[in-house]
C-alpha cells in the first residue's frame, strides 16, 4: 500500500530500478523503504525482499549503504 511520509532514509533517482512506465528508488539507508518517484509515495517491502534488491544491484557494481 502507498502512503505519503517524509522518511530520512534518503532516495535517489540516480539509484533506482524501472519497470513499464514507473521508476522506484530504494532506501539509500538499506532500510525496507521504497519510493514511488511517480506518486512521490513510499511502499514497505519484506526484509528478504530488500535482499533480493540489494543482491541484483550488486551484481551490476552497486553498493549499499550508499548514502
Amino acid at each position: 500500500m502507498l502512503y505519503a511520509d517524509d522518511p530520512s532514509c534518503g532516495f535517489d533517482v540516480n539509484i533506482s530500478f524501472k519497470i513499464a512506465d514507473r521508476i522506484f528508488c530504494p532506501a539509500c539507508d538499506s532500510c525496507c523503504t521504497i519510493k514511488d518517484c511517480k506518486t512521490g509515495k513510499y511502499f514497505s517491502i519484506s526484509d528478504s525482499e530488500r535482499e533480493t534488491i540489494e543482491s541484483i544491484f550488486e551484481k551490476y557494481g552497486g553498493k549499499f549503504p550508499c548514502v
